[in-house]
């Protein structure tokens, strides 16, 4: 897929599943790194978002690490075409676990660690 900058629709304000109906969304340029995520700018960081969703995956400092955890998300052998954050709960614990590193990995801006993942 090619690298393409769109609007896209956040959820801000919620956790998960907790709150998802009333939270608010915004609309905001993001980076469409994949079919499912991409790269948004927050502040002075960057934010990897579920497309589908509109939820925030992780955090980064930097774009770079932000678009390599987005594509570690992507290479995950689940189908993340839903649009609830329930979607998240019938994943196998393997992947559970692997999305959680993908997230440690993004905050440390370990780039050599999310290229390695998946």
């Amino acid at each position: 897929m090619n690298v393409e900058v769109r609007s896209i629709k956040l959820k801000v304000g919620c956790q998960g599943v907790t709150g998802f109906e009333e939270a608010l969304s915004r609309i905001t340029d993001a980076l469409v790194v994949t079919e499912h995520f991409a790269v948004n700018q927050e502040g002075h960081g960057w934010n990897v978002t579920h497309i589908p969703t509109g939820l925030m995956a992780a955090q980064a400092d930097e774009m770079t690490v932000a678009v390599e955890a987005a594509k570690a998300f992507e290479r995950l052998d689940v189908d993340w075409n839903f649009t609830h954050p329930s979607g998240v709960q019938g994943f196998p614990a393997a992947v559970k676990t692997t999305a959680h590193r993908i997230k440690v990995l993004c905050v440390q801006g370990d780039l050599a660690g999310l290229r390695c993942l998946a």
